[in-house]
């Protein structure tokens, strides 16, 4: 495959192929917490800060599952096990 070209991850769960999203931990109120914590307690904002940067993961934007490399044996085998959909095929009746 050629560098930057083609989707590079597939989803352990779901089989989409194409590129992860990056999600930070802390949930979706990760944000609320943290400029309460920078607020109030200078200190622990700064933790938990480090905490969130430190532990970001990329993750299937369809399902929020598990990526990996598409071009690694495991990831071939779920490019093989998962059948490939086109939009044009999900929109015909």
């Amino acid at each position: 495959m050629i560098f930057g070209m083609g989707p590079s991850q597939i989803c352990v769960e779901c089989g989409f192929v194409g590129s992860p999203e990056t999600k930070a931990a802390g949930g979706g109120f990760g944000c609320l917490v943290e400029g309460i914590l920078w607020l109030f307690f200078i200190i622990p904002g700064l933790i938990y800060t480090v905490w969130r940067a430190s532990t970001v993961k990329k993750v299937c934007p369809e399902c929020g599952g598990h990526m990996i490399p598409i071009d690694s044996p495991r990831g071939r085998r779920l490019a093989e096990q998962f059948p490939e959909t086109d939009d044009e095929e999900e929109h015909e009746t």
